[in-house]
C-alpha cells in the first residue's frame, strides 16, 4: 500500500469487520494491496475475535489501523467503530470474505467523481468460486417488508454494465460519503447483523439521498452464493426480527394501512411454504423464525421512538414508486436466474 506522511488524509477509508476471520483476511488484504487506485487506508475492526486474527495483522499488514472492540458486536456494531475511526471522504466497507478486483477502488471512485449527487453505492457482488455468477448488484426492499438482491444467480452476461439507481447497497461491499453519517445516524446497532445495510439506506433514501450501482467495481464473495444462501437458525431469527423493524421504521404512515395487510399475509404464504416443505430450511427453522418475529413485535415501543428521529424529505407516493422500482429490478433479475436455471446444459463430449 501506498506510504504517506501521517498528516496526509486518504480519500477512501476501507472499513473491514472481522470476526473470527483469521483464514479470511489474508485474501481479502492482499487484493486490497494489489489496487490500482493507491490514496486509502484500511482500517480492520478488530470484533472479540479469539482465533488469532489481530496476531496475524500486527505480524502480517503493519499499514493496516486496527480498532480493537472487547466483544463481539455484531456487523452493525463494528462498522459504526470503523466509520469512526476512518479519515477518508468516502467510505468503502468491505466483508472479510471477500476478494476486491484490482481496480474495483479505481472504478468506483472514477464513477462517484462523476456522480456528484450520489451518496451512497453498490459494487457488483460475484460468487467466488464461480465468478461468471452474480451473487448481487443491490440490495432493495418490497412495499410488503421482504429485502431483496437485485441479480442474485443470474449469469453476468452483461446485463449489469452501466450504472443505475438502487434503493439500497450490500454492504458486503459498499461505498458511503463520510458525512452522510454525521447527518442521518450510524447503522442501528439493535440489529446487529442483517437488514442494517437496507435499514440505513432506506433512513438516506427517505432523508432525500441518492444511491448507485457501480456494476464496473467487482468484488468476488465467499458468502451467501457460495453456500446457496440457505439461512441457519441464527440468520433467519435476526433477519426475521430486522425486517420487521426496518419495515416499520421507514414505512410512511400514509402507506401503513395497505402495506401492513400485505406484509402479514407475505409472511403467512412463507410460512406455509415451510410447513408444506417447498422452502426446507424454513421448515428445519421455524421455531427461530417465529422467535424473530416476536422480538421484532416486542421491540416495536423503542422502534417508533427511532422512528421519529427520521429525516423524511421524500414524500410517501414518491417513496412507494422507489420501492416498486426496486421490487420490478429484483423481480425482472429473478426471471432471467431462473431462465439460466431452467436452460438445457450441453452434453458432456
Amino acid at each position: 500500500m501506498m506510504e504517506r506522511p501521517p498528516a496526509a488524509v486518504p480519500r477512501v477509508t476501507v472499513v473491514i469487520p472481522n470476526w473470527n476471520g483469521a483464514h479470511l483476511l489474508p485474501t481479502c488484504l492482499e487484493s486490497l494491496r494489489c489496487q490500482a487506485f493507491r490514496d486509502f487506508e484500511v482500517v480492520v475492526v478488530e470484533n472479540g475475535s479469539s482465533d488469532g486474527s489481530a496476531a496475524l495483522l500486527a505480524r502480517d499488514y503493519p499499514e493496516v489501523r486496527v480498532v480493537a472492540l472487547p466483544r463481539n458486536l455484531g456487523f452493525a456494531g463494528g462498522v459504526n467503530a470503523g466509520i469512526a475511526a476512518a479519515r477518508g471522504a468516502w467510505v468503502a466497507l468491505l466483508n472479510n470474505d471477500t476478494e476486491a478486483a484490482p481496480d474495483w477502488l479505481a472504478a468506483a471512485m472514477a464513477e462517484l467523481d462523476r456522480r456528484p449527487e450520489v451518496s451512497f453505492a453498490a459494487s457488483k457482488l460475484l460468487d467466488f468460486h464461480d465468478r461468471r455468477v452474480i451473487d448481487c448488484v443491490a440490495d432493495g426492499f418490497t412495499f410488503y417488508g421482504v429485502p431483496c438482491k437485485i441479480g442474485e444467480g443470474e449469469r453476468d452476461a452483461g446485463q449489469y454494465e452501466a450504472p443505475f439507481p438502487i434503493l439500497s447497497a450490500c454492504a458486503a461491499a459498499s461505498f458511503y460519503r463520510r458525512d452522510l453519517f454525521a447527518e442521518i445516524g450510524a447503522f442501528d446497532e439493535d440489529f446487529f447483523a442483517y437488514v442494517e445495510d437496507v435499514d440505513f439506506a432506506l433512513r438516506a433514501v427517505l432523508a432525500g439521498h441518492q444511491g448507485l450501482a457501480i456494476p464496473a467495481a467487482r468484488v468476488f464473495h465467499l458468502g451467501t452464493a457460495s453456500t446457496g444462501g440457505v439461512p441457519t437458525g441464527f440468520t433467519l431469527r435476526l433477519s426475521a426480527r430486522n425486517c420487521c423493524w426496518a419495515f416499520f421504521k421507514a414505512m410512511p404512515l400514509a402507506l401503513l394501512p395497505l402495506a401492513f395487510p400485505l406484509a402479514v399475509a407475505g409472511q403467512a404464504g412463507l410460512v406455509l411454504q415451510g410447513l408444506s416443505g417447498r422452502r426446507p430450511w424454513l421448515r428445519r427453522n421455524l421455531g427461530a423464525y417465529f422467535a424473530g418475529a416476536a422480538e421484532g413485535f416486542a421491540g416495536l415501543p423503542a422502534i417508533w421512538h427511532k422512528r421519529r428521529a427520521i429525516r423524511r424529505q421524500v414524500g410517501a407516493w414518491q417513496f412507494l414508486l422507489l420501492l416498486l422500482r426496486t421490487e420490478r429490478q429484483w423481480r425482472l433479475a429473478r426471471q432471467r436466474a431462473r431462465a439460466v436455471a431452467m436452460a438445457p446444459r450441453p452434453a458432456s463430449a
